[in-house]
């Protein structure tokens, strides 16, 4: 019992008519997730999900995504940012959390983008647990500053043309 679980249940069930994307960034945790949850009989993928002989990573994870698309039973994908992070559309979801998370702003931003991509035909919904005084506020905050940065860079507010020349070297010779 944890009331980062405790928040995760709340918000699944609120949605108990949409598949669900849990993101977090630890084979460990998704498999405790994965026993947390077996009541909705959740797909896991990480870094650690064994890969049927075979079939080599790329196959293994389309063919993973695709059972959780079709399935009337599996509800929860507990997803590795690591691993979903690039070359799926997830779109049979609508409801996407945010469970724990690195420091990497390009694995982070790029899988939140999954479920809400050209054919998603219903409102996209994002959750991000956060616990008060743990590592998760400094995670957090790192990722909105990365984001913020990536937005704003390049504005005249905080860079003149000249000195983003300057700073990239960009001027000919």
């Amino acid at each position: 019992d944890h009331s980062k679980l405790e928040a995760l249940r709340d918000i699944i069930e609120k949605y108990p008519d949409s598949k669900i994307v849990v993101w977090n960034s630890h084979p460990s945790v998704a498999d405790e997730l994965a026993v947390a949850l077996k009541e909705y009989y959740p797909i896991v993928l990480n870094g650690e999900t064994p890969i049927p002989k075979g079939m080599d990573g790329d196959e293994f994870k389309e063919s993973v995504v695709k059972h959780f698309q079709e399935s009337k039973k599996n509800r929860i994908l507990i997803a590795g940012l690591q691993v979903l992070n690039t070359a799926v559309t997830i779109v049979e979801s609508n409801v996407q959390i945010i469970y724990d998370c690195n420091f990497n702003f390009v694995e982070y931003s790029q899988a939140l983008k999954r479920i809400h991509r050209i054919g998603q035909k219903r409102n996209v919904y994002t959750y991000a647990i956060v616990i008060d005084e743990s590592i998760d506020v400094a995670r957090k905050k790192n990722l909105d500053d990365k984001d913020y940065l990536n937005r704003n860079f390049l504005e005249e507010r905080f860079l003149t043309q000249a000195q983003t020349t300057e700073l990239f070297n960009l001027k000919g010779d």
